[in-house]
C-alpha cells in the first residue's frame, strides 16, 4: 500500500494486488476523517497480526488513527489520540 495526503486534507492510499503488479486507484481511508484535514502523511504500522494502523496528524495539531481489526479487514472510524 501507498498512503499519502491529498491537497483536500484527506488521506489516500493505493494498493497493489500482487508483488509487480500495477497499483489501484487511490480511495480515501476509512471513515471518520477529521473535518479539519489532515496536513502530512500518515504514518502506517504493520502490527504483530498482520493489521496495518494509521497515524495522522490534523491541521490543529492533533494526532488520529485508525487501524483494521484484522488482517484484510476494512478500517475502522478514526478516533483521536488524547
Amino acid at each position: 500500500m501507498l498512503y499519502a495526503a491529498g491537497a483536500d486534507g484527506k488521506l489516500y492510499g493505493a494498493g497493489q494486488p500482487s508483488a509487480g503488479a500495477a497499483f489501484g486507484a487511490w480511495g480515501v481511508m476509512g471513515t471518520g476523517q477529521p473535518a479539519v484535514g489532515f496536513d502530512s502523511d500518515p504514518t502506517a504500522v504493520l502490527n504483530g497480526n498482520d493489521a496495518i494502523t494509521l497515524l495522522g496528524r490534523s491541521t490543529d495539531g492533533r494526532i488520529y488513527k485508525t487501524d483494521q481489526p484484522s488482517p484484510g479487514a476494512a478500517l475502522v472510524p478514526w478516533t483521536e489520540i488524547p
